[in-house]
């Protein structure tokens, strides 16, 4: 029989169906297995992208709370200049709480913080009112509490907030804050010698800390049992407020020589140099020490039987004294003897306070003149009245008018006054270092400060001093009106650092 004609086995279909069976199966869990893996690899780019945009939004957030907290630090450290140090600690209310717990509580470094820790994270960027709500005032900027009322607050307790611009059409919206407290530097050794109860609402040493803490928004989250709604970064910085020019004496002559501005020092009996019961009319800083020239002594030569009773001070007639050693002992008065300190004080930090700078020599008649600002002395010196203000003028001046003013007025060429001048503050003449007041009536109240520095290549060393006075004119020192005027100048940045929730103590 031909094999195509053999019958088939009866169960032959049977076994194909089998096989065919068998295929789809293992197809089936095949499909399923890919499924699966391409299922977990797109969970996974879901998990990866959200962590990453976590990521990422973490770390503009973090530059963000960064930047915020530096600009806090900046502009907290411009508006150091003005105010009593006193004040600022204790808040515009000019209170604060005696209670023994709240005073140590002060003295402690977290107490420096503007908002504690858990608050921070969780604040509202845009609208802090509640988180803020009932904390005391202690520590933020303002103007300063005078005569029963309340300071001006320059830095509100709801922080500062930092805007982005918006898209056409839409709202700006605040994207980070900063809040800024001050505080003292308690328990160090400066401040105790000045302080020795050590209270956190008193400065003793000229040296407060500010803290700047700044928040930008992130991707919520629930950490513990508190909310986390922001970056937080906090800044530290450490702010001196240096005496250099808290001067102790109503002229003081800083030069190697010192010799008169014009025919004589004193002419006549007419002008008056008075120091008060504590200091000198006429201090003498004598910063080459051991050249065989005593300035001091070359002051005293110019002075008359007959104009002995005209320099009072400190009980001494007539009042000279050489106040080199003084200085050298103070760690901020020192820097007086040091002809590149002042040349750098009045190229640098000078510029940088002035309400006015002039260029070249300049005559003021006493019409057209700039304003130099105004004092009264029978107000307190935070009055909202007082204008003081910082002039630099970059060469010589003469003041052939009637002119007045109040702060710091800073002269690099020669200041000469034959008008009237009513000044209240501080006159350095820096650079030149010549200074004649001959005008009928003319009255510094403050202090008065020459010293011979020119700048030669870089260097500067002290030369000689040139100094007449007569004519009616009158320097009277007056330590309020100094310090008044001492306060204008920007303060020192003596520390920086970051602090972490784990390194404050």
């Amino acid at each position: 029989m031909h094999p195509s004609q053999r019958p088939c086995p009866k169960n032959a279909g049977i076994h194909w169906k089998l096989r065919a069976n068998g295929d789809c199966g293992l197809a089936l869990v095949i499909c399923l297995i890919v499924l699966a893996l391409f299922t977990l690899i797109g969970l996974s780019l879901a998990v990866n992208a959200g962590t990453e945009m976590r990521i990422g939004d973490n770390f503009e957030a973090l530059v963000q709370s960064r930047q915020a907290a530096l600009a806090g630090l900046h502009h907290a450290a411009e508006l150091l200049r003005g105010p009593d140090f006193d004040d600022l600690l204790a808040g515009p209310d000019g209170t604060y709480d005696h209670a023994s717990a709240y005073l140590a509580y002060a003295r402690r470094h977290r107490y420096r913080n503007p908002l504690d820790w858990p608050a921070a994270a969780e604040v509202d960027v845009v609208d802090p009112g509640a988180w803020v709500s009932g904390l005391p005032d202690d520590g933020l900027i303002h103007s300063g509490y005078c005569n029963g009322a309340a300071g001006t607050v320059l830095i509100p307790l709801q922080g500062a907030a930092c805007s982005l611009l918006p898209v056409p059409g839409g709202n700006v919206r605040a994207v980070s804050r900063y809040f800024v407290k001050v505080s003292d530097n308690n328990g160090e050794a400066s401040e105790l010698a000045a302080d020795p109860s050590d209270n956190p609402f008193l400065d003793g040493d000229g040296v407060v800390v500010v803290r700047s803490l700044g928040i930008a928004g992130t991707i919520g989250g629930v950490v513990g049992l508190r909310e986390r709604r922001n970056s937080v970064t906090v800044y530290e910085g450490r702010y001196r407020r240096r005496q250099t020019f808290d001067l102790d004496a109503a002229v003081t002559l800083c030069a190697r020589d010192v010799s008169p501005s014009g025919p004589a020092m004193f002419e006549g009996r007419e002008f008056h140099i008075h120091g008060g019961s504590a200091e000198p009319g006429i201090g003498v800083l004598d910063p080459g020490r051991g050249d065989g020239i005593e300035p001091w002594r070359q002051v005293t030569s110019y002075v008359g039987a007959e104009q002995e009773e005209q320099i009072q001070g400190a009980g001494l007639v007539p009042s000279v004294v050489d106040l080199t050693s003084s200085a050298h002992a103070h760690p901020d008065k020192r820097f007086l003897l040091d002809g590149l300190y002042l040349a750098d004080f009045v190229s640098r930090t000078v510029p940088r306070a002035a309400d006015s700078v002039f260029a070249g020599d300049l005559d003021w008649p006493g019409t057209g003149t700039p304003d130099l600002g105004a004092y009264d002395p029978a107000l307190p010196c935070n009055a909202a009245a007082q204008r003081p203000r910082v002039t630099l003028v970059k060469g010589s001046l003469a003041v052939s008018g009637e002119i007045s003013g109040a702060g710091i007025l800073v002269v690099q060429g020669g200041l000469h006054v034959t008008g009237r001048l009513a000044f209240s503050g501080l006159i350095l003449v820096v650079g030149t270092g010549d200074l004649a007041l001959k005008g009928a009536g003319t009255e510094i109240r403050g202090a008065v400060f020459v010293a011979g520095v020119p700048a030669l290549g870089g260097t500067a060393s002290h030369e000689e001093a040139r100094f007449s006075i007569g004519g009616g004119a009158q320097v009277v020192f007056d330590r309020n009106a100094v310090r008044m005027a001492v306060r204008l100048l920007p303060v020192t940045q003596e520390g920086f650092r970051e602090i972490t929730s784990t390194t404050d103590p």
